[in-house]
């Protein structure tokens, strides 16, 4: 497959895609594709009369792909983004999957696994509730708005190419008042101004807000297809209290009465940013799951959890995705089939032993004890201060000890980046048996346990 980046010219034949696919997507917008493309490097290819677009992953070497658009079932091309990736060096990853992608991929390719992130769902309001804002729920964004009408002399004005310079005026204020000035805000940075100067060509649609004939606020947006537009971004002085709730009213009031829903984007798991978009009621969320090609070692990994712990795909999943690592899983293998494992996570300097679980048929004959050794082996020779597990069963704890666990009963805090739940379920009891590799007996009040980011 050739890619090709995005550039301005392809506007027309890639909506001709995005509009078709009637997908509430805000990462289907082509203004989205293009003002970011510095940063995700993005690229397209037509293939079979279906879209495919190529980006790297938060700027880095990781490449993944959109769910390809087009008519009917496009899962025979994910061999050969399959063969785009290895030669890439890569493993396949699939994004912005949608349920019916997800249980198309499913069907055709059984070895792929997903993880539905919450955090990049997108938040798609009804455009009527957000111009009117009526009903008791918005109740207190009216009383933002009348504050800000009692206090202010204001006037709405459509963004057009002229105020651009005004617009990145307010936009440097609003980012010296930032902690993170680094990073992503300087992304963003760039990402405003090739919108803005590319305005018109991007058939953009924004409006700003002044008082006392200063710029205070600015929004702009595009369609993602006939019926959906997209905010990209909202930008305002916050030294005028309430001053969003009205920018994000006059907005809405102000777009062509055809679009029927507005999508404000994803929250990226930020907790002020996700209550703030929850509090606008959306009408649905916009799914934007995750698909990966997993290896022949994990998805008989999956076989054997399925089997053993009766867990739903996307948990088994989202582990083998996220947090999985082959050097520190260990395995016993019969006929080539993996009948029994043990998995070692390292958090921080503590050895966390995971998802132990032998096949029914190979249990009582010491398999799982040799592996269980082997993964404390692992983790002297790496020097960890200790190891912890938590038995799921009673009867487990007297299973441990013979590898010198003791039951202290500590209450386990786990600070994990996707929210993957390594207990029980129940964080009440979450209480581990630890070992000490120098001897000694654990006695600390709790074990928090820092689980960073693994990337398949």
């Amino acid at each position: 497959m050739k890619f090709k980046p995005i550039e301005l010219e392809d506007k027309a034949i890639i909506e001709k895609y995005t509009f078709r696919a009637g997908i509430c997507n805000c990462d289907l917008a082509f203004s989205n594709m293009f003002s970011w493309c510095h940063t995700y490097h993005t690229a397209w290819a037509v293939v079979d009369n279906f879209l495919i677009i190529r980006f790297y992953v938060d700027g880095s070497h990781r490449i993944a792909y959109l769910q390809p658009l087009g008519e009917g079932d496009f899962t025979h091309l994910i061999p050969r983004l399959e063969d785009d990736a290895r030669a890439n060096a890569q493993c396949l990853r699939i994004t912005d999957c949608t349920p019916d992608g997800v249980a198309m991929i499913r069907r055709a390719h059984p070895e792929f696994g997903f993880w539905d992130n919450r955090d990049l769902d997108d938040y798609v309001y009804n455009a009527s509730d957000l111009r009117n804002l009526e009903g008791r729920h918005y109740q207190q964004k009216r009383n933002h708005i009348n504050k800000f009408d009692s206090m202010y002399k204001y006037e709405y004005r459509p963004l057009t190419s002229d105020l651009i310079e005004e617009c990145m005026h307010l936009e440097c204020e609003w980012c010296s008042n930032r902690s993170d000035k680094m990073g992503n805000l300087s992304a963003e940075r760039l990402s405003i101004r090739l919108a803005l100067r590319n305005f018109d060509a991007l058939n953009l649609i924004g409006g700003t807000l002044y008082v006392d004939n200063k710029m205070i606020a600015f929004t702009y947006g595009s369609a993602i297809n006939d019926v959906s537009f997209d905010t990209h971004v909202e930008k305002a002085n916050t030294a005028y209290d309430g001053v969003f709730p009205v920018i994000n009213k006059l907005f809405a009031a102000h777009l062509p009465e055809k679009f029927l829903y507005i999508n404000r984007e994803e929250d990226l798991g930020l907790e002020g940013l996700r209550k703030s978009k929850l509090s606008y009621k959306p009408a649905f969320l916009q799914k934007k799951i995750i698909g990966y090609k997993l290896d022949e070692k994990q998805v008989q990994i999956k076989a054997l959890w399925k089997q053993v712990f009766g867990d739903e795909d996307l948990i088994i999943e989202q582990y083998l995705i996220n947090h999985y690592s082959s050097c520190c899983t260990f395995t016993h293998c019969d006929e080539n089939k993996i009948v029994a494992m043990v998995h070692l996570i390292p958090m921080g300097d503590v050895a966390y032993i995971y998802a132990v679980a032998t096949a029914p048929m190979f249990r009582n004959n010491g398999v799982c004890a040799s592996l269980m050794q082997r993964a404390l082996d692992f983790a002297r020779q790496k020097k960890l201060r200790m190891a912890a597990l938590i038995p799921q069963e009673e009867w487990l704890k007297r299973y441990y000890e013979q590898f010198g666990f003791v039951d202290t009963h500590t209450p386990v805090i786990f600070n994990v980046w996707d929210g993957y739940d390594f207990g029980t379920g129940d964080g009440t009891k979450d209480l581990a048996m630890t070992l000490c590799f120098d001897g000694t007996r654990f006695s600390e009040e709790k074990l928090v346990l820092d689980v960073l980011e693994d990337v398949c």
